[in-house]
């Protein structure tokens, strides 16, 4: 079988070098069959090293949190590098994917997306039948040599795509988790909370991505004293929906402005006080919302959060007969950190 692929009839002096490594995951196409699945598609090229002048390819395959996703890198030799990536749900579709890119990136002139055929009785394909380096075989109109990304921008009917571009839908996606955080504003201390969270997205064109969660918190317990008056605990129980248009992303980074309406109460309870009394008394609070998530390993993510919330109902407190004993600011502010899954 690998004779079939040593590409013999085309001249030396017109080979390109090329070093190529691979990462995949258990169950995906091997190395040997990476490097088949590139030559196959790029005549000219041939397995070097670095001492050759060879560029550099490394393709990796990985779990991401959209399926599977494969990174192809590229090193020349001046040492300029570009990376490409593609996401699909099965490993050969992904690694076939790949080898398409390569065959671009290394030969874009030669180079196409099928496979050349091997002649049976010589042992060469059919992109090798003349000595003339002006000549270009038949079967490459079927690529655009001038913009070979362009070849793999638009997304198959059900195999892998590149990143997204305008038009490209990946669906609903659902995710949920939990966060440890501080509120400041609703009560005379800032709150421990633990809020958890479940989310539906889904990209759309460009930065578009609707996004909509559902959030619900409950703090700990905090303290305040007024002089020799007594004092009160708080506890805030809210919910909390949070709504997103656009986000911004990297490879595994996601940044997203949002906005949040929460709504729930404040129970506050008398302490040192006789009769000491306990009340729920409604909040409402409206306010943007920052957030950052990263991807780390399969369907696993972390992300950070800021919000700035302008309270719409908010009671004071006092202790009887009158003394004041706090009134929250109209504005206060939220952050948390929290881990979730997504699916």
């Amino acid at each position: 079988m690998a004779s079939t692929l040593t590409l013999h009839a085309v001249r030396a002096d017109d080979f390109v070098l090329v070093k190529i490594d691979y990462e995949t995951r258990p169950g995906c196409p091997d190395a040997d069959t990476f490097v088949r699945e590139v030559l196959s598609r790029a005549p000219r090229a041939r397995v070097g090293s670095a001492s050759d002048g060879a560029r550099s390819l490394v393709a990796r395959v990985r779990a991401g949190a959209r399926g599977l996703e494969g990174v192809l890198s590229v090193r020349d030799a001046d040492g300029h590098t570009t990376e490409r990536a593609v996401h699909g749900q099965r490993c050969e579709e992904l690694v076939t994917a790949l080898a398409v890119i390569a065959a671009l990136v290394i030969d874009p002139l030669t180079a196409r997306a099928e496979p050349f055929e091997p002649d049976a009785a010589t042992g060469t394909t059919d992109a090798a039948t003349t000595d003339s380096p002006d000549a270009a075989p038949a079967a490459l109109p079927q690529l655009d040599a001038a913009a070979p990304e362009a070849a793999l921008s638009a997304p198959t009917a059900d195999g892998p795509t590149g990143h997204p571009g305008p038009g490209t839908n990946d669906g609903w996606k659902t995710s949920a988790g939990a966060a440890v955080g501080v509120v400041g504003g609703t009560a005379p201390s800032v709150l421990l909370s633990m809020p958890v969270f479940v989310e539906v997205s889904r990209r759309a064109e460009a930065i578009v991505e609707p996004t909509a969660r559902l959030r619900f918190e409950r703090t700990a317990v905090g303290v305040t004293r007024k002089g020799g008056s007594g004092g009160a605990s708080f506890v805030r129980t809210v919910g909390a929906a949070d709504l997103c248009a656009i986000a911004l992303r990297g490879r595994s980074i996601r940044a997203q402005p949002c906005a949040r309406a929460e709504l729930g109460g404040v129970y506050a309870k008398g302490l040192e006080i006789v009769p000491a009394r306990g009340e729920m008394r409604p909040w409402l609070a409206l306010g943007p919302v920052a957030r950052a998530r990263v991807d780390v390993i399969g369907p696993l993510f972390v992300e950070l959060e800021a919000a700035l919330l302008f309270a719409v109902v908010r009671d004071s407190f006092y202790v009887e007969p009158g003394t004041l004993l706090y009134r929250p600011p109209a504005l206060g502010a939220t952050t948390a950190f929290g881990a979730g899954l997504a699916f």
